[in-house]
């Protein structure tokens, strides 16, 4: 007798969980990851992007944190354009890139980073 109390709520058990099944998302394995030192960088803002010839629009920037950024330093990362490069970060990828344009004070250097799936495979920085 008490293994048929056992094994009926078991079977109801597995029968509610087939009927419910759990959508599951995963992200596997490390993704690229750039780490840019800046020696002796300057007292003044500034903006460190990934120059690139791989770009596809793609909204890395949410329309908040762009419209912080200041539009003439953008512009400037956009002068490049003529001879094939544009940001990597500002512009996009085509997919997601995670960046920091202006990076973060250690040992009085500047580090930025740049990685995910959309850093891309050929880049250059001015």
């Amino acid at each position: 007798m008490k293994k048929k109390n056992f094994i009926c709520p078991l079977i109801i058990l597995i029968f509610m969980i087939s009927l419910f099944p759990a959508i599951v998302y995963a992200d596997m394995g490390p993704k690229d990851k750039l780490t840019v030192h800046v020696q002796n960088p300057p007292d003044e803002l500034y903006y460190l992007d990934l120059l690139t010839q791989e770009t596809s629009k793609y909204d890395n920037l949410s329309s908040d944190k762009r419209e912080e950024l200041n539009q003439d330093m953008v512009k400037l990362l956009y002068s490049y354009e003529n001879e094939g490069w544009k940001p990597a970060f500002v512009e996009g990828t085509g997919r997601p890139m995670l960046g920091d344009l202006t990076g973060t004070s250690n040992n009085g250097e500047r580090v930025h980073t740049f990685g995910y799936v959309g850093l891309p495979d050929t880049y250059t920085c001015y």
